[in-house]
């Protein structure tokens, strides 16, 4: 007896199949054997962005707040999740939160981030896709929608730099959506009067 290596089969699904072996120009005769494989995920379409484009999708929030929908199989029947992984070196994954799924279809959101080619990986059982160059998410042109309209962002690091002034508000926050301790107000521009029945007190 000997064993044989199978690349690419992974442990799921149990089945009786024939197997015949090839070595050289010689075949041994069709026996039945149990084979165990693991479907690995496929993604093959993706949606939820103003552009759909082939196999891609464009000028998608830099918030991710809509809901991407993505397709293919193998997508798992236990647990499921997603990853944008970024088109640059050093770059850190982001998660989009699965929102529902079943084998062929996944729906996540709130996946922020900004620029062009983020491949998309979803795992399914433990089992991770291989990423599909063609099936891609590109961002807003610019980062600068991450920081609410009341900040400028740094299109390297992906980081706000809220306004703060008496024209512009005195913002604070990852994405410059809060006013800074002392002021309040719509555009983050009243100061505190310090009462307890006003709404900047504590």
């Amino acid at each position: 007896d000997q064993l044989l290596v199978c690349p690419g089969l992974r442990l799921v699904d149990v089945t009786f199949a024939p197997v015949v072996v090839q070595v050289g120009t010689e075949f041994s005769q069709g026996r039945s054997v149990l084979l165990s494989f693991v479907s690995v995920p496929v993604v093959a379409d993706l949606w939820g962005c103003p552009v759909h484009a082939g196999t891609h999708v464009e000028g998608c929030s830099t918030q991710g707040r809509n809901p991407l929908t993505i397709v293919g199989k193998f997508f798992g029947e236990l647990s499921t999740s997603v990853d944008l992984l970024p088109p640059y070196t050093g770059g850190s994954a982001v998660a989009c939160a699965v929102i529902a799924s079943n084998q062929t279809m996944v729906v996540c959101r709130n996946y922020s981030g900004y620029g062009p080619g983020w491949l998309v990986r979803v795992t399914g059982d433990g089992q991770p896709s291989t990423p599909n160059s063609s099936v891609y998410l590109s961002y807003s042109s610019s980062c600068a929608n991450l920081c609410s309209g009341h900040g400028s962002c740094d299109e390297q690091s992906a980081v706000c730099r809220c306004y703060c002034g008496a024209s512009v508000g005195y913002w604070t926050g990852t994405l410059c959506d809060n006013c800074v301790s002392g002021v309040y107000g719509a555009s983050c521009t009243a100061g505190c009067p310090g009462t307890v029945a006003e709404p900047c007190w504590g």
